[in-house]
């Protein structure tokens, strides 16, 4: 399964960013521990939309 998910930065709200993944909480424990550096500064993160897709196509 797939998802394309998009998160809102709790921190500045106007903030957005837009992902895809196979482990939703895992990427967004990922996200919020500051592993990306896109979205690092801006954390916590908290999911706003995901969208499951059976695959990635």
């Amino acid at each position: 399964m797939h998802y394309v998910y998009i998160l809102q930065s709790s921190k500045n709200k106007s903030r957005r960013y837009v992902g895809l993944c196979t482990d939703l909480q895992n990427r967004l424990k990922d996200h919020n521990a500051g592993e990306c550096k896109t979205t690092a500064a801006y954390r916590p993160w908290h999911i706003e939309t995901a969208i499951l897709f059976r695959n990635e196509k």
